[in-house]
């Protein structure tokens, strides 16, 4: 009787752990919509990441867009791989602009990230103020 109760207690907690981690995961779930800060806490949810281009670091194979601070604090960053940069030509001109970037967050090397492949994965929310022509 008593492993019959530990089997259906180790089943249910099994089935609840695989509900959850299947929950987390479903990419067809309504986006959340956060900050750069919060990013971490939702790796592995499909979401909307606002928050404001700290710097853009470019090299052969990747293209990284950190957010609210330069490497390695930033707490959030979009990526580009090599074979996706052609839809992103100058991705320099995002560099002070607040964005939103939609997709799975994911974690690399302890920070959230988002990769993109599409540009309809990144939107404008503000530019930087023009400065006064004097």
């Amino acid at each position: 009787m008593k492993i019959l109760h530990a089997y259906i207690t180790v089943l249910l907690l099994s089935s609840s752990t695989v509900a959850i981690l299947a929950q987390k995961a479903d990419t067809n779930a309504p986006p959340v919509h956060i900050n750069a800060a919060e990013a971490r806490q939702y790796v592995g949810t499909n979401a909307v990441v606002s928050g404001k281009v700290a710097e853009v670091h470019k090299s052969r194979s990747v293209v990284s867009i950190n957010f609210e601070k330069p490497y390695p604090n930033s707490p959030f960053a979009a990526i580009i791989f090599a074979a996706n940069t052609n839809s992103f030509p100058d991705p320099d001109k995002f560099k002070d602009q607040t964005l939103e970037i939609t997709g799975i967050i994911k974690s690399y090397q302890g920070r959230a990230e988002i990769i993109l492949t599409k540009t309809s994965q990144l939107a404008v929310i503000e530019k930087p103020a023009e400065k006064e022509k004097k």
